[in-house]
């Protein structure tokens, strides 16, 4: 398959223009122009050591076309990103070196009605999905039932394989209405507040959130980041839906920490 076209179909899904100002996604290595064809594409959330020893290991390296991440590989100006972590330069060079080119979609793909947050959403048989007026990024919807916070980890848990859920407020309380963000971003939870949803939840939820949230009298839970992983099999189905000749290699190595 061409790249200009697999690209730009991806980009039509997940356009620049939905990237945060914050954000620094699609082409991460500067000195690799992509190749004309890929017909072998690697999908991970992260592309870090772990996935280079295992195409390493396997023998993939000359035979990746194209690496796609949800997340930046190099998520800063690459200058001050090498400065504080010299392992992450020393990738890059690799890199480099095996003239293997890395996009990554990251909030992209998060704010696109094709992507994270609304996959979500419809995995958790919502209704009434939309955005939030006043935080785009994060989406809200109907539970199929009412039931209690506990009760919601529990069914979020089961049907999105994840382990466990932080439970930040009232247990017991019976919700209907929920938002969200996938990943890191408890701290959008007084968009969902002002909105009089009933719970929010995200993940990564530092001790100071937490405590704003108690202090707000607010209902929150936090899921591990991992829960992203659906990411890897959503962008499959989106480059099959391109070209189902494309060999893709699948690499979710990421695990949630171990609750003791």
């Amino acid at each position: 398959m061409k790249s200009r076209i697999l690209l730009n179909k991806l980009g039509k899904k997940y356009p620049k223009k939905l990237q945060e100002s914050w954000d620094f996604c699609l082409k991460q290595i500067k000195e690799v122009k992509v190749k004309e064809d890929v017909n072998n594409i690697l999908l991970c959330l992260d592309f870090d050591e772990f996935v280079y020893s295992y195409l390493e290991n396997n023998n993939l390296l000359d035979k990746i076309d194209l690496i796609i991440t949800h997340h930046p590989f190099v998520f800063g100006k690459r200058r001050y990103v090498f400065l504080n972590d010299p392992k992450k330069e020393e990738l890059y060079k690799k890199l480099v070196e095996r003239n293997i080119q890395i996009y990554s979609y990251h909030t992209c793909f998060d704010s696109s009605k094709y992507g994270m947050n609304h996959s979500i959403a419809k995995a958790l048989n919502l209704s009434n999905i939309h955005n939030l007026e006043t935080c785009p990024m994060a989406v809200s919807g109907l539970l199929p039932n009412k039931m209690t916070v506990y009760e919601f980890v529990n069914y979020a848990k089961n049907i999105l394989n994840i382990n466990y859920g932080l439970i930040v407020g009232d247990k017991d309380k019976i919700i209907e209405s929920i938002a969200f963000i996938a990943g890191g971003g408890s701290g959008y939870y007084k968009f969902a507040m002002a909105e009089n949803i009933d719970l929010y939840f995200s993940g990564d939820a530092p001790h100071h959130v937490r405590r704003d949230i108690l202090r707000y009298n607010y209902t929150y839970v936090d899921f591990p980041h991992e829960i992203e992983k659906i990411f890897i099999k959503i962008m499959k189905n989106d480059i099959l839906d391109i070209d189902n000749n494309v060999n893709i290699i699948e690499y979710d190595h990421e695990k949630e920490p171990i609750v003791g």
